[in-house]
C-alpha cells in the first residue's frame, strides 16, 4: 500500500514536470552570434571542373592527370568495404560495393598524390597535377 502511494506521487510530479516543460516560452537567442555563412570567391577564368571515375578493383593503379587551378570530383569505386585515402589533400572517405567514394578537391600545388586504399594499404591510382600553364 505505502508502494502504491509512492508510486502515484512520482507518477504525478512527473506529470507536472512534463506539463510545465511543454508550457514554457523557449529560451531567448538573444546573445548568440550570428556566424555569416562563407559565400565562395569568383573562380579563376581558365579553371576547369573535372570529373574523373578510378576502378579500385583495376589490375595497375590508375592515373588522373589534372591541370593546377582545376577543381577535381573524383570517385573511388569498389568492390569491397573499405576507406580510400587521397593522400597529400588530407581526405579519407568510406567506400562500399554500393557507395563510392567521392572527393571534391581542388588540384592547387603541382604534384603526383596517391590514391591508397587504408585496410589494404594497396595504392589504387594517382592524381597527377600539372603546374599551371603561363
Amino acid at each position: 500500500m505505502r508502494n502504491r502511494r509512492l508510486l502515484i506521487a512520482v507518477a504525478v510530479l512527473m506529470g507536472i514536470t512534463a506539463l510545465t516543460a511543454g508550457l514554457t516560452a523557449p529560451p531567448s537567442r538573444r546573445g548568440v552570434p550570428v556566424v555569416p555563412t562563407p559565400t565562395p570567391g569568383p573562380a579563376a577564368a581558365d579553371a576547369a571542373v573535372v570529373q574523373r571515375t578510378l576502378d579500385a578493383g583495376a589490375a595497375e593503379p590508375q592515373t588522373v592527370v589534372v591541370d593546377e587551378g582545376d577543381a577535381l570530383e573524383l570517385s573511388v569505386r569498389a568492390t569491397v568495404l573499405d576507406a580510400v585515402e587521397l593522400d597529400g589533400f588530407g581526405q579519407v572517405e568510406a567506400v562500399s560495393p554500393d557507395s563510392p567514394a567521392v572527393f571534391d578537391v581542388l588540384a592547387d600545388t603541382a604534384g603526383s598524390y596517391p590514391v591508397v586504399l587504408t585496410g589494404t594499404g594497396r595504392r589504387v591510382g594517382v592524381v597527377r597535377v600539372s603546374p599551371a600553364r603561363e
